[in-house]
């Protein structure tokens, strides 16, 4: 998947949460964020914080 923006960012964020059969919830505890902050990011939203971003990549 190409990322070009916060949208496509999202996207591909969500597909891997949802390859890993992993929920909202469940990934934000890991990431330690909360699950609306991984809501607004999966849908993109922008002013997301890119140190959470890579919290969530990188769980």
């Amino acid at each position: 998947m190409n990322v070009y923006n916060a949208r496509d960012l999202g996207a591909a964020a969500r597909q891997k949460r949802e390859t890993l059969g992993l929920t909202q919830q469940a990934l934000a505890n890991a990431a330690g964020v909360s699950r609306e902050w991984l809501l607004s990011f999966e849908s993109g939203k922008p002013g997301v914080s890119l140190s959470r971003v890579f919290n969530v990549l990188n769980t």
